[in-house]
């Protein structure tokens, strides 16, 4: 009579293993048995670099409306040549100035519609900050006034409905505009804010139909020095590329070719990065210029690619709602694009640019982002905060979350137990970390103990010079704990702790583990 095996005790051998942070990434596109362990299933508030995953750091509240009903939506920092930078914010009443911080009652420059597009430009005339949003009369601001745009206007603007501009660029000395529910875009004169806009249509050039979405520059180093290239989008993801400065001139504008990509979101689709042109399209995040310096039939894969279907399961869901757009944080070498999940929330895919590492922040909830004078700001409902400072929300604990691949620990086939772990990271602060364990590909539950990190810190008049540590070193801390949980073929981490006033880097997982048998 053939016996049934039980699952019973397990002939254990006992050894040790350590596995790095996930540093490189969150991904949801590989299978999970395949995945390596450098890689986490997810990963909220923890920034994946090189040396291990980072606690984010918070936001402060710069500025509130006074009235709650008013929302910001639209960011629009002034950088002139000299002088100080300046801050503007576009709510469903107009244009509040919002440099100072504190709070604000009224618009310096008056609208109907809070979604406005902007740039800067320098001409001999000074530094100009201009402005449109498909609704409102397009306008600019001089350092000092703000001039709002027409046929009537001084200087005036003609060639063009100023109330029918839905974006503004800059290429070679001259600003290009998109209008609403067109093929053409218009430009104006040399090194000028107004004018005569001129039209050029792309009509015959976009085979797919739909309109201009947004126009942008494709720098390419040719081996001589760069050359910009003119980049214009269409509603149907078509791309049409020319080379020159002068679009009246058949010798000096011409094309390069069109383009096929995936279609764009929003009418905030594009974003520069280190040079390159990229694009929040509806198979994720691309690298324009990737795609159009290619000469092969093969796709070029988006620069979101490990996480292609958390992407694409939100752009399905949420595609219509306001709030898509890409910032580029080149200090911390960050890709921030920020996803609305409606109801005033969203999230944020975040890619470490010098690794192509993904995670994802949760608890900023922005409907707007820009830099501001080297500092990420965003817009939520009636206010702005100020990005990556500090150690918490606005007063708000930061939550961060991470689970880990599935591990083998190099013996697939045997089931493990874990009998003790040890988390090595450098921490400020006291941090009650919870751990738990889920086998065999179980989605888990963080029902784990609550291991906590606590990092003693000097104090003033009683800490000894080079001998204590101060609040700025920090120190690597590890502690050796038990996590209860069902043996498996395979396990993965689940980490979560609320963090306040503290810091966090997760360099390693140390564990003591027993294998048993296959059943």
């Amino acid at each position: 009579m053939m016996r049934t095996p039980q699952r019973g005790a397990m002939a254990y051998s006992v050894k040790t293993k350590t596995v790095p942070a996930p540093y490189k990434g969150w991904n949801t596109r590989g299978p999970q048995a395949d995945l390596p362990a450098e890689y986490a299933l997810f990963l909220d508030n923890l920034f994946p670099n090189k040396g291990g995953c980072e606690l984010r750091k918070g936001c402060s509240r710069m500025v509130t409306h006074t009235d709650v009903t008013k929302v910001f939506r639209s960011l629009l920092p002034y950088q002139p040549t000299s002088g100080v930078p300046r801050l503007f914010a576009g709510a469903q009443d107009g244009i509040y100035e919002v440099t100072a911080g504190g709070t604000v009652t009224s618009p310096v420059s008056s609208g109907t519609n809070s979604e406005w597009e902007s740039t800067n430009i320098t001409t001999a005339g000074g530094s100009f900050l201009w402005c449109c949003n498909g609704v409102d009369k397009s306008r600019y601001f001089n350092g000092t006034a703000w001039t709002v745009l027409d046929g009537a206007s001084t200087p005036a603007l003609t060639g063009v409905t100023s109330s029918d501009i839905t974006s503004v660029t800059p290429f070679k000395s001259r600003l290009f505009f998109t209008v609403k529910n067109s093929l053409s875009f218009w430009y104006l004169p040399v090194n000028s804010v107004a004018g005569l806009a001129v039209e050029f249509p792309l009509g015959v050039l976009a085979g797919k139909g739909g309109h201009l979405v947004r126009i942008g520059s494709w720098t390419v180093d040719s081996g001589t020095g760069p050359n910009d290239y003119f980049v214009a989008m269409t509603s149907e993801g078509q791309v049409i590329v020319y080379t020159g400065y002068d679009p009246s001139s058949a010798t000096n504008w011409t094309l390069v070719g069109t383009f096929d990509v995936a279609p764009p979101v929003s009418k905030r689709p594009l974003v520069k990065l280190n040079g390159n042109l990229c694009a929040l399209t509806s198979g994720g995040v691309i690298d324009l210029t990737a795609v159009l310096q290619t000469s092969s039939s093969t796709p070029v894969p988006p620069l979101s690619d490990n996480i292609s279907s958390a992407y694409k399961d939100l752009y399905d869901s949420y595609k219509a709602e306001f709030g898509w757009c890409a910032t580029h944080f080149e200090q911390r070498d960050m890709l921030i694009v920020n996803i609305p999940l409606g109801l005033a929330r969203s999230w944020q895919f975040v890619m470490n640019t010098a690794t192509g590492a993904w995670c994802r922040f949760v608890g900023w909830d922005a409907e707007a982002f820009a830099m501001f004078d080297g500092q990420p700001v965003f817009a939520r409902n009636n206010a702005i905060y100020v990005a990556w400072e500090g150690t918490d929300d606005n007063s708000a604990a930061i939550v961060p979350r991470a689970k880990t691949s599935p591990n083998y620990f190099g013996t697939a086939g045997l089931r493990h137990k874990i009998g003790l772990l040890r988390i090595a990271a450098k921490t400020i602060g006291t941090l009650p970390i919870q751990l738990s364990l889920a086998p065999d590909f179980a989605e888990g539950e963080f029902n784990g103990s609550l291991a906590t990190i606590t990092q003693q810190l000097a104090l003033w008049d009683i800490a000894v010079w080079d001998v204590d540590l101060w609040p700025s070193t920090g120190q690597t801390t590890s502690t050796w704990r038990t996590v209860a949980h069902y043996p498996g073929h395979n396990l993965a981490l689940l980490l979560r702790f609320s963090a306040k006033g503290v810091s966090f880097i997760w360099y390693s997982t140390e564990y003591i583990l027993q294998n048993g048998g296959p059943l």
